[in-house]
């Protein structure tokens, strides 16, 4: 079974300044505790805001990590594919960290730069002075586990058979690709073809069927050609 090294490096983050961003707020969040049942689903609830220098020095976990719709490798998906999700998001991660007992950070402007479609990432707080601060939780590869198994359960579902979920269950709020109006179609309940539906997980246009092949037609042996005799005439 394919895994993931237990620590492993970060790219640079991919500022969004330049995308036109809806309302949701952009300074750093961090999940309240105390929240009933586990992971809320409601989005940028029981946040507060909290300081750069606060967790400066955390690890980071992108979406991109447990996606299933990435391949394992060259930076992209970090688990195996029986731990991934099909539409993991940043705020959903964060809420995981939360009900897993790890502090944690949203940061909802930073993305990964193989991710544009999917803006945010999480800070969390692993290690202090060396040591796991969750004895159950001791790296990375273990927390996007335990993440994935949380929010396994409560994916979004597709509206229509053989859809997809609903745009604001797939991407978040200021995801550059809403912004510019590049899910439009799917809005409406069109399908997203192109470089962008393979991006985000298929639609009408995802991939074109093979054509059935046929099987060659037996030749049939050529006929022998009847000679025509003429009787003769006396």
């Amino acid at each position: 079974m394919p895994t993931i090294d237990d620590d492993f490096s970060d790219p640079e983050d991919l500022p969004l300044d330049a995308a036109p961003l809806p309302p949701p707020p952009s300074a750093p969040r961090a999940p309240q505790s105390g929240q009933p049942g586990g992971v809320s689903m409601n989005p940028m609830q029981g946040y507060k805001e909290v300081p750069a220098e606060m967790y400066k020095g955390w690890e980071t976990l992108y979406p991109i990590y447990i996606d299933a719709k990435r391949p394992h490798q060259d930076g992209a998906r970090r688990v195996s594919k029986e731990y991934a999700l099909d539409w993991p998001l940043a705020e959903m991660m964060a809420k995981a960290c939360t009900a897993l007992g790890i502090q944690s950070v949203l940061e909802p402007q930073k993305g990964h730069p193989k991710d544009w479609a999917n803006p945010g990432r999480v800070k969390v707080l692993i290690k202090e002075d060396g040591k796991p601060k969750n004895s159950t939780i001791k790296n990375k590869r273990i927390l996007l586990q335990r993440i994935c198994l949380l929010l396994k359960p409560n994916q979004p579902k597709p509206t229509t058979p053989g859809g997809l979920p609903p745009i604001e269950k797939r991407l978040p709020g200021n995801s550059p690709a809403i912004s510019f109006g590049m899910l439009e179609s799917s809005a409406k309940g069109g399908g997203m073809g192109g470089m962008l539906g393979n991006l985000l997980g298929g639609g009408a246009a995802e991939e074109e069927e093979e054509k059935p092949v046929e099987a060659p037609k037996k030749k049939e042996a050529p006929k022998p050609k009847m000679k025509k005799i003429h009787p003769k005439r006396r």
